[in-house]
């Protein structure tokens, strides 16, 4: 063909794809939030002003709590509308309708539970002032849904997808999502039915040690005279893939602590522990109407402030770790059942039988028989959002505690502080009494009586106001002492990180100087206990490495990564053979249980796959020691040098569609070297159960915040991404880096450099 007759075809692709690609970035900018100038909303009655800073952080004016509340719900929808979807389709089990069959075991599992049932019977029966509120957040929700149009997000571009209007029980459902997500300990049940199929009841105990006698509760160790408290009210003498603990994810996670300083008058700090995504769940607000105030940390989706200050109190959460949750072992007959239609994109819907008895849904078998999952937040009744807004609206100690004498799901240890100088803790939700049992395994329907009798009254949870001495504190770690009364739990987080903090709270350290520590109480246990295995003319230099570290998970040093990969392979040597299948579910390092076979138990530390000969306990570190070496240098192979702790440990947030489209998913996901570990108060914990990327920090503070309530304009936050969730904005991680090592942002009113959005009646 002739070349000129090829230029006219060649201009014309040229133009064809140049418009292509205009047309493209059109509709992706689209996408993107307007800022600034004015919108005109129907079901508006008064004006709202959205000021944000430049991290995209609104500070929200309106005329009425409603008004504030309205403004939210547009701009959490504005930022994180995907979010939002994600979250109430997960909840209502519908996320195989617009992502297809990959969600369909997640839909089948949460129409079993029926949490959007429960969710839709509530905001029915919700009091006035909530009802006021859930329905004034929607409709600022659905004023973005009118106003922003197609594609709404790159993500709906994407799939195809067109939103639904936002309804009061989308914003309730949230609540018990985090239940579920906090709960969990039915699993732990069911592992341990599963393992005494093969082991002994004193052996299956031995996984499991008990919470030591001398580890702390809530006080830190400058703390005089702790037994001196049984005369204070209600309280005894006190001596804290859709299911990402199937990869080994930490259970219960969070710090917190409350204290009282001459000078300084009352603080919280808090920095809750959860899966980390791109963007995490937090986003960042400062809400204001004419006598009220609200700044902190939200969740899009809902419409209160879940960690922060309204001017008079500030509060943060901690997980207690409560055993809420019981499985059932039932008969194959006398269940009830209904259908549910569940839809799935390019497929025809899947009809579920759900099958439920008085105590609750079946969610699995065991050995053929039906096991039903018993748990408060599957009752009806649940008052937590009523508690949330109670919270919010606080303005002393007893406000609190009124608050949250509503709160039942999931547990928690609400800790708190005042402008007038109060601070404290509770833990706050609904403890079953049960009729038989300790919750550590399923009971037998047929075997007696099931379910509970009743929850542990409000005045006897634990509670602390104003105790001597300045502080209250928790990491997870137990909260009771030997006389109480009532069972909270068998199962108490470790306590190394609360052995940590108790100890940095009595040297006195700055609340910014906790939150980042990277000591790891328990590497400094484990490693001696191990390493006296082998006398010293035996130990190899690795040996003589770890011997020798200070317990810090410094990103840039290698003595973090070759303990990490030590204590797995240690683990491993001593617990593989007796656990058989079901190790790869004894999620983690298992410090504790590890330490417990060294000193206690070292018949476990033999091989029983080598019946000619005993192994001993010295024969498991020298073989974890050797594998370690091996699995160093074929890192150290890939790199072509020595590896650092944060080549191989780097937070890792993930896009929850993009980052299963390639290309699309390195794009979009956020990553950066991180320091700390499992049991480090800068919580860098791993999925170790993981075949991509074990050592990647995948679960942490996604949200870190100071409240001091002498100044409570001065209170710093941080979120670890950025408050869009639109990977095309400037805001999706631009707080990454300042997370990563320790900075902190103030959510004062609107500056002057502000950029100001109006929301007008229309």
């Amino acid at each position: 063909m002739n070349p000129l007759r090829l230029r006219p075809l060649l201009a014309a692709l040229v133009l064809f794809l140049a418009a292509a690609v205009a047309l493209g970035a059109a509709v992706l900018g689209a996408t993107l939030p307007k800022t600034a100038g004015e919108f005109t909303l129907p079901g508006l009655e008064r004006p709202i002003v959205v000021a944000r800073d430049r991290h995209g952080v609104p500070a929200i004016r309106g005329e009425t709590a409603d008004d504030a509340a309205f403004g939210l719900g547009f701009a959490h929808a504005q930022d994180r509308f995907f979010q939002m979807e994600l979250m109430r389709r997960a909840g209502a089990g519908r996320l195989s309708e617009m992502l297809g069959v990959a969600t369909l075991s997640t839909d089948r599992f949460m129409r079993r539970l029926g949490l959007y049932r429960l969710a839709e019977a509530e905001a029915e029966t919700a009091p006035p002032e909530l009802t006021a509120r859930l329905a004034a957040y929607a409709a600022g929700v659905n004023a973005w849904i009118r106003q922003a149009g197609w594609p709404w997000t790159p993500e709906f571009l994407l799939l195809g997808h067109a939103p639904e209007p936002w309804r009061p029980a989308d914003s309730l459902v949230w609540g018990k999502l985090m239940a579920v997500q906090l709960g969990n300990n039915w699993r732990t049940e069911r592992l341990r039915l599963d393992l005494l199929q093969r082991l002994s009841p004193e052996q299956v105990d031995f996984l499991w040690p008990p919470y030591p006698g001398d580890a702390p509760t809530v006080f830190p160790d400058r703390i005089p005279g702790r037994s001196g408290l049984a005369g204070m009210p209600g309280m005894p003498q006190i001596d804290w893939d859709w299911d990402p603990r199937s990869h080994g994810a930490p259970g219960t996670a969070s710090n917190a602590w409350a204290t009282r300083e001459a000078g300084r008058g009352a603080t919280v700090a808090n920095d809750p522990h959860l899966e980390f995504r791109a963007p995490v769940l937090w986003y960042l607000a400062r809400l204001e109407w004419p006598g009220g105030l609200l700044a902190g940390a939200t969740v899009p989706g809902v419409p209160f402030l879940v960690v922060g200050h309204n001017g008079h109190v500030g509060w943060g959460f901690t997980t207690t770790g409560a055993d809420t949750e019981d499985l059932i072992v039932e008969s194959a007959s006398g269940l009830q059942e209904r259908e549910e239609r569940v839809p799935i994109k390019g497929g025809e819907p899947e009809i579920l039988t759900v099958q439920e008895t008085p105590e609750g849904p079946v969610i699995d078998h065991a050995g053929g028989l039906p096991l039903t999952l018993s748990a408060p937040y599957l009752e009806p009744g649940d008052t937590t959002a009523q508690a949330l807004l109670a919270l919010n609206g606080a303005r002393s100690a007893a406000e609190v505690e009124a608050a949250l004498r509503l709160f039942r799901a999931p547990v928690q240890n609400v800790f708190y502080a005042t402008g007038a100088g109060d601070y404290g803790f509770r833990t706050a939700g609904a403890v079953p009494v049960r009729k038989r049992g300790d919750g550590r395994v399923p009971l037998v329907r047929a075997q007696g009586p099931v379910g509970r009798a009743g929850f542990i009254p409000f005045e006897a949870m634990p509670a602390l106001r104003n105790p001597p001495g300045g502080a209250v504190m928790n990491a997870n770690n137990k909260v009771v002492g030997p006389d109480y009364p009532h069972l909270i739990t068998h199962d108490w987080e470790a306590p190394f990180r609360a052995r940590r903090l108790s100890a940095l709270l009595a040297e006195g350290a700055g609340d910014p100087a906790i939150l980042m520590d990277i000591v790891s109480e328990g590497a400094l246990a484990l490693l001696p206990a191990a390493l006296a295995q082998l006398p010293e003319a035996e130990r190899p230099a690795l040996a003589k490495a770890l011997a020798a570290w200070d317990g810090a998970m410094d990103r840039g040093r290698r003595e973090p990564l070759a303990y990490v990969l030590f204590a797995l392979e240690l683990k491993r040597a001593i617990f593989a053979d007796e656990l058989g299948d079901a190790y790869t579910r004894w999620h983690g390092l298992r410090v504790r249980a590890v330490l417990r076979a060294l000193t206690e138990g070292p018949h476990w530390c033999d091989d029983g796959a080598t019946a000619d000969r005993r192994e001993t306990c010295a024969d498991a570190v020298r073989n974890a020691l050797a594998a370690t070496e091996i699995r160093l240098k074929e890192i150290d192979a890939r790199l072509g040098r020595a590896a650092l702790w944060g080549d191989a440990h780097k937070a890792r947030f993930e896009h929850p569609l993009f980052s299963k489209v390639p290309l699309l998913d390195r794009l979009t996901t956020l990553e950066i070297a991180t320091d700390g570990g499992n049991d480090t108060l800068n919580r860098g914990a791993m999925w170790l159960g993981m075949a991509d990327r074990p050592l990647a920090h995948r679960h942490g503070a996604g949200l870190r915040a100071i409240l001091p309530l002498a100044a409570p304009d001065a209170a710093a936050f941080i979120i670890a991404t950025g408050q869009s969730g639109n990977p095309l904005s400037p805001h999706y991680g631009d707080q990454l880096e300042t997370w990563r090592d320790g900075g902190t942002l103030t959510l004062g009113p609107a500056a002057k450099d502000a950029r100001i959005l109006k929301l007008l009646p229309k």
